[in-house]
């Protein structure tokens, strides 16, 4: 249960954002949210929501069941548990990156088809809250990647009502490499608000994941710039 604590006092946080004249200030963001508030964006959480808070359309449904669990959970906080992290809504001071990865993918040697993927995930304090994942399939003949069949970038989940993020325009990019490998790269954008209307971009999230000739993935990155 700390950990969900931590989890909802963070996930309001902004990096640290100066707001300029005409948006809302820290302490207008704080007063903005209650616990009750909180309660009612999970129970009213939707496919709209969903899809309005930047997540891909092949994880709607999921990310909406994720809502329920999380409600769930929240419900269960005393009171003053709830108030802290309301509190934290005005704390612009921390963002941190952790991987929050799915189960390792068995490569398949036989299959003259591969295919790698890698999911990591904006965290504070380990709690990831907003989930990214990028994947790619690849045709290997006698040893050799030969090309690129398809690949995508995904926004997987974000409970983060403060947060809006999604694709970059050209951000989903995927190749045969020098070294025989096939590798994808997506970069997102990550905004907080709107608040009073207005949004503001803080930071870029970049994935990229490297697989081989096996279908073994040889390299992972997550990183917010």
């Amino acid at each position: 249960m700390r950990k969900l604590v931590l989890f909802m006092v963070i996930s309001f946080v902004t990096l640290g954002l100066t707001l300029s004249s005409g948006t809302a200030s820290a302490e207008e963001v704080k007063n903005q949210y209650t616990p009750e508030d909180y309660i009612n964006y999970l129970e009213h959480y939707d496919a709209q929501a969903a899809r309005e808070s930047g997540v891909s359309s092949e994880y709607i449904a999921s990310a909406v069941i994720d809502a329920g669990k999380t409600l769930k959970d929240f419900k269960t906080l005393s009171k003053e548990e709830q108030q802290k992290f309301v509190d934290g809504f005005s704390q612009l001071e921390t963002i941190k990156s952790s991987i929050g990865e799915e189960k390792p993918e068995k490569a398949n040697a036989l299959a003259s088809d591969k295919g790698v993927s890698y999911q990591g995930s904006v965290a504070f304090f380990g709690a990831p809250i907003t989930t990214y994942k990028v994947s790619v399939n690849y045709k290997v003949d006698g040893g050799k990647v030969k090309k690129i069949n398809s690949s995508n970038a995904f926004v997987v989940r974000n409970l983060n009502p403060v947060v809006r993020t999604g694709l970059n325009t050209g951000g989903k990019n995927a190749w045969v490499t020098s070294d025989n490998k096939a590798a994808v790269t997506g970069s997102f954008y990550y905004q907080i608000g709107p608040i009073k209307d207005v949004g503001v971009t803080v930071g870029n999230v970049f994935v990229k994941a490297v697989g081989d000739k096996n279908g073994k993935r040889t390299y992972k990155r997550f990183d917010i710039s």
